[in-house]
């Protein structure tokens, strides 16, 4: 039993695969936004339902996220303070409005809308009610909590690279009040955020993208602890709301009747339809018997697809997306010390051979990195130069 379907032109695609997360584009329902609570149909036969795949989720808590599934739930569920385009990468406004930078490039100025609502869904009387406005302190609330080891978030780290602060709470074994009070984050006033910088860092507009920054309502942590994520319990600011959830089986977004009219997309979708399958088959086979509008999968089998390429009921619907990733090899070391000497690095890089620990990892196109740069590492920190003795690199 399926929902009104999406539109036959355009048509769904296949996606083989996907490297970007893509915020689904919203249509309107008959309320009236002046209206601070409002009472949906989830099986209205006239709302257009998209029925898409995915894993379980992990977490939609966005300072816990931190695979591709839980990222691209919190991008759809919570509004970050910038947004990138999925077509160009580059940055655009969303809470953040605006931005400017200090002289010596470590604080950053963020003004943010003071239209955008926090938004409680009750999945029981299928009411949509707005709770506030979100506000420039929720942001100092989830940056905070982005620093805690103790919630189990897996981006800690890369928070604490650029929020100056972060990294002497991350590692403390009990964190003081005074510690978090003292990460690189700021209210100004209920529309304006600022960051204070570990280093001068001119791509702090794309940081701000991430999802470990978003704000988050604190007096709902404070109420319902690891809970206040749960159907019926949270609050959002995206452009859907979580209804339903069952791990295991799927789960389903509902659109926000209260997310800002200049931020909705050309799209048409009233609710997301998620099922829990990755076998590539069977969503290959649901795909052609139309329960499902879009897959995308980076394992289909490569004897698959020639089929799908000489289908000609798919043609113009598959599409092959080609993106660069970057993998991590990490090595664990007693001294800990060492690793922050440019010349142990150096040394290390060309002992093990970058090429041939890229060999074994099949599957796709791999190179080995020429070098990598954090803020606070020199551009060359990593780089192996064959040939050239490490004794002429001094430490940082």
């Amino acid at each position: 039993m399926f929902s009104k379907r999406l539109p036959s032109k355009p048509v769904p695609k296949i996606a083989v695969i996907l490297l970007v997360v893509v915020m689904l584009a919203l249509s309107q329902f008959s309320v009236s936004y002046a209206q601070n609570s409002v009472t949906l149909n989830r099986d209205d036969p006239s709302l257009v339902t998209f029925y898409i795949h995915d894993d379980d989720l992990p977490n939609g808590d966005p300072q816990l996220a931190g695979s591709t599934i839980s990222v691209r739930w919190v991008e759809n569920t919570f509004l970050g303070l910038t947004d990138l385009a999925p077509d160009s990468g580059q940055v655009r406004p969303a809470y953040a409005t605006s931005w400017s930078v200090s002289s010596d490039g470590l604080t950053w100025t963020l003004k943010l809308r003071s239209d955008i609502p926090w938004v409680s869904w009750n999945p029981d009387t299928q009411q949509a009610k707005v709770e506030r406005m979100v506000k420039a302190q929720d942001v100092v609330t989830g940056t905070r909590r982005a620093c805690d080891a103790s919630l189990g978030g897996s981006y800690g780290l890369v928070t604490a690279e650029f929020i100056a602060g972060c990294g002497d709470v991350l590692n403390a074994k009990t964190p003081t009040k005074a510690q978090f009070e003292a990460i690189g984050v700021r209210a100004v006033d209920d529309n304006t955020v600022e960051f204070k910088l570990a280093a001068p860092t001119g791509f702090f507009p794309t940081v701000a993208s991430l999802w470990t920054l978003r704000p988050v309502p604190g007096e709902l942590i404070d109420k319902f602890g690891p809970d206040w994520i749960k159907p019926g319990n949270a609050w959002y600011s995206g452009p859907y709301l979580t209804d339903t959830f069952k791990q295991g089986v799927g789960r389903t977004l509902i659109r926000n009747p209260f997310f800002p009219k200049d931020m909705r997309g050309p799209g048409n979708a009233d609710r997301v339809d998620l099922i829990v399958l990755t076998d590539s088959s069977t969503l290959v086979s649901l795909y052609l018997k139309g329960q499902v509008d879009m897959i995308r999968s980076g394992s289909i089998g490569a004897g698959d697809i020639p089929a799908l390429r000489s289908n000609a009921a798919l043609k113009d619907q598959l599409i092959f997306i080609n993106g660069t990733g970057l993998d991590y090899l990490s090595f664990a070391h007693d001294d800990r010390r060492a690793a922050h000497r440019q010349d142990w690095r150096r040394l290390r890089s060309q002992v093990r051979g970058r090429t041939a620990c890229t060999k074994p990892l099949s599957g796709l196109q791999r190179l080995p990195a020429g070098s990598i740069s954090f803020a606070k590492w020199s551009p060359h920190a990593v780089r192996s130069v064959p040939g050239q003795s490490v004794v002429h690199h001094p430490g940082l």
